[in-house]
């Protein structure tokens, strides 16, 4: 995706490692729009990560029922449970202790960009250590009616 692009010096800098689908997923709406969502994820994952293990982020996919499914996972510091739900509302942060910079405006963006696009987007519980994004978006049939968001 284009977001990855953008991102992609800072990850071999940071010796990071992003994995996507080994498919096209297309969806109709505003690539601009859907590439901001990915990049403030991929940004995110950057800015959280744990300082004791190289970054992994790994981006999967699945269709369901005429819509796309996609799950962005990293193994970094982690969203506490409690907090998950405040991180999409507007100068929310779960890690407000950590002293990382942040306004609080990029998951609640995220969250107004991908609710326009017809879809959903939620913080899923995790394990381990890390965060999970589950995203929802509407397939498009054909791949002249819409743009890839994958790699």
């Amino acid at each position: 995706s284009h977001a990855y692009k953008r991102i992609d010096t800072e990850l071999d800098e940071i010796g990071a490692e992003i994995t996507f689908p080994e498919f096209d997923m297309f969806v109709k709406g505003d690539f601009a729009l859907l590439g901001q969502v990915f990049g403030n994820l991929f940004e995110n994952a950057i800015k959280y990560r744990h300082p004791e293990r190289p970054l992994r982020i790994n981006v999967m996919a699945q269709s369901r029922s005429r819509m796309w499914e996609v799950t962005i996972r990293d193994n970094g510091t982690g969203i506490e449970p409690n907090a998950s739900e405040n991180i999409f509302e507007l100068f929310g942060r779960a890690k407000r202790h950590l002293g990382v910079e942040g306004s609080g405006i990029g998951l609640a963006l995220c969250k107004r960009i991908i609710t326009l696009h017809g879809g959903t987007i939620e913080c899923l519980p995790m394990q381990d250590a890390g965060s999970a994004f589950k995203l929802t978006f509407n397939q498009c049939g054909r791949q002249s009616y819409g743009k890839s968001i994958s790699r």
